[in-house]
């Protein structure tokens, strides 16, 4: 075996090469992004999870002197600015409510390090490149504070999803210099009016819980508790907020329908039908259950993982069949094996073949996470497995009523998994 490191262009490039039996190359280089099929599960998991963790990643048949596996990770992030932030007062400053073209997603990368660091969750925040993109594709949509002298004083944004039916609000921050003026509540406005515009199903955040500031803004604009992820983030550490936690972070996770009147059925286990009926109630949504319509089609999409710099994955299961709990079994021992700390397992609640499976799921550790209703066009139960690190739910800080019911679920969920 051979070990290479380099730097080129902006990149890590790490190159193994080895003298091993020939592999079919078109096939594997060939595994999709997103998702992966029953075909390819069993010989493509390993290097599909790799691919989900570099930006390039290439298999290259080397003839005699055998063959090369080249991971690539980008490192244009934003970097740090020379120059120290110089403090002024531009409170003063006259500025518009606009949506943001490309050619301004350097201000929203400069903001974001001037108010967060390097420490915001939402890591393409900061690639300008990768925001302008998104801006014009309409995956991203931006609106700021801008001044007469195009300085961006405060910004939010609109994060789509894959379906444009749904997306995250979030990416929000105010210069430090410009504070008090009211920017992320008005800018919030704007996109909340553009959401039900543009006739999306539903709107998330996704809320630190070390302290309340976030659930507590989400909460006035009526974004209600739907589900708890333990230990989702890093430790965090952001500019402007003293309290900084000692633990890996969790979210609450928020949402706001417009659309309250489902018309997908939804068939629950019946373990947690009580704790699932409430929060749809307290969403305002109007379920159909266990309908006798027998049309429900599987779906060809199979298994998508999403994996993230802060050691969490996302997995979701569209289609539920008795091969599923074997498939989540080895995606949970691949993806632990590949040092994530968090897995988030999304099952299909408009399957009716899920009530009678999902104990087996439990069983592989996972406990209650919560709900979410219409996100990649289905509605879902999402389970949750930590790899190995305590949990101190007294350190989890939860706003309203029903959150602290949501809280307190999971915590008992929890406590029975692991005593």
């Amino acid at each position: 075996l051979a070990f290479g490191i380099d730097i080129q262009d902006q990149s890590l490039i790490l190159s193994c090469k080895d003298m091993g039996e020939p592999v079919d190359y078109g096939q594997l280089n060939n595994l999709p992004d997103q998702t992966i099929d029953d075909e390819s599960f069993e010989k493509g998991l390993s290097l599909f999870i790799i691919k989900k963790l570099m930006n390039k990643v290439e298999l290259l048949n080397l003839g005699k002197k055998g063959h090369e596996l080249k991971l690539v990770r980008y490192l244009n992030k934003y970097q740090e600015p020379i120059e120290k932030i110089v403090e002024e007062d531009l409170s003063h400053l006259p500025y518009s409510l606009v949506f943001l073209p490309p050619e301004k997603a350097i201000l929203i990368a400069q903001s974001a390090y001037q108010t967060y660091g390097h420490s915001y969750l939402y890591e393409d925040v900061y690639y300008p490149e990768r925001i302008a993109g998104k801006i014009k594709d309409g995956s991203f949509i931006s609106v700021g504070a801008l001044s007469n002298d195009d300085r961006l004083l405060g910004h939010t944004a609109l994060v789509l999803d894959d379906n444009h039916k749904t997306g995250e609000l979030g990416v929000a921050f105010v210069n430090p210099n410009a504070r008090g003026k009211g920017f992320l509540q008005d800018l919030t406005f704007k996109l909340i009016e553009n959401a039900q515009d543009k006739n999306l199903e539903m709107i998330y955040v996704t809320a630190v819980t070390s302290h309340i500031y976030s659930q507590k803004a989400a909460s006035k604009f009526e974004f209600k508790d739907m589900a708890l992820f333990v230990g989702c983030g890093s430790e965090l550490n952001m500019k402007g907020i003293n309290e900084v936690s000692d633990h890996r972070e969790s979210f609450i996770i928020m949402g706001r329908y417009f659309n309250t009147k489902m018309t997908r059925t939804i068939y629950l286990p019946p373990k947690h039908r009580e704790i699932i009926s409430n929060t749809l109630e307290h969403l305002g949504i109007t379920p159909l259950l266990n309908s006798e319509d027998n049309s429900y089609q599987a779906h060809t999409k199979g298994i998508e993982i999403s994996t993230s710099l802060y050691h969490t994955a996302k997995v979701f299961a569209y289609d539920i069949d008795s091969d599923l709990p074997h498939k989540i079994k080895k995606i949970k021992f691949d993806l632990t094996a590949n040092s994530a700390k968090a897995i988030y397992l999304y099952l299909n609640l408009n399957d009716p073949k899920l009530p009678s499976l999902f104990e087996q799921f439990e069983n592989l550790d996972f406990f209650y996470a919560g709900i979410t209703c219409g996100y990649h066009d289905q509605d879902w139960i999402i389970l949750q497995y930590l790899n190995g690190f305590p949990v101190d739910f007294d350190k989890i800080n939860i706003n309203t009523e029903f959150g602290r019911i949501i809280h307190n679920y999971v915590k008992a969920e929890y406590i029975k998994l692991t005593t």
